[in-house]
């Protein structure tokens, strides 16, 4: 076990490690299945447990890596919309994108700072942003605020238990993405609920969407 510890502590230590944190969260972005969220909170109970890297330095990274991300998705809606691949044709993503679609423009700040958090959300949240041309002045200086913001909680999640057991890297680590995928669930549920709701708020007495107008939601995404 001691080895084991040992191994963790020097990998997390490598200069290799902070490009595989930037890939992780840069292509997690594109493809949500990709742990960036745990990678974060694993690398940042590591840092906290045995005092390197610096947690800011995780943050920064982080960051940076989501940024880049979400921007490409960005660039990806642009280019090809929403529906080409089939992955974006399954029930539980077009739902995303239909909830998506419906708010964006009278909330977008607050749905793409928001959308961050929850992992399929905020694929349909970009990819719908570009495909509807929000405008990149306005994006891009939201993606830093929503990045910063899930990089400094999920470091911080990963510091708590790091702090808590010191000195036991791979203890602070399970314990920290135990707590990050509860809380990520949670915040999930949340977030899902209060955009399904902010849409629903907006349906007039027939039942249309009355900030888009019948049918004028599937033209523009």
């Amino acid at each position: 076990m001691d080895a084991v510890q040992e191994f963790v502590t020097v990998a997390v230590t490598s200069p290799w490690m902070w490009l595989v944190l930037l890939l992780v969260c840069a292509l997690d972005a594109l493809f949500p299945p990709l742990p960036s969220d745990e990678v974060v909170v694993g690398v940042a109970a590591v840092a906290a447990s045995t005092g390197a890297p610096t947690l800011w330095s995780v943050v920064l990274v982080a960051t940076v890596g989501a940024v880049i991300g979400d921007n490409l998705v960005y660039g990806v809606g642009r280019w090809v919309g929403i529906d080409r691949f089939a992955w974006m044709r399954q029930p539980r993503a077009v739902a995303a994108f239909t909830r998506a679609r419906g708010i964006l423009d009278r909330r977008g700040a607050v749905v793409i700072l928001t959308a961050r958090f929850v992992p399929i959300g905020r694929v349909a949240v970009n990819l719908c942003a570009g495909a509807t041309k929000f405008p990149r002045t306005r994006f891009v200086p939201l993606t830093v605020a929503a990045a910063l913001g899930w990089a400094v909680f999920t470091v911080t999640i990963g510091a708590l238990a790091g702090t808590q057991f010191a000195g036991q890297p791979l203890l602070a680590t399970g314990i920290g993405i135990c707590c990050a995928l509860g809380l990520g669930l949670v915040a999930d549920r949340l977030i899902t609920r209060r955009l399904s709701g902010d849409r629903g708020g907006r349906r007039d007495g027939d039942g249309h969407d009355d900030a888009a107008g019948p049918g004028r939601g599937a033209r523009r995404c």
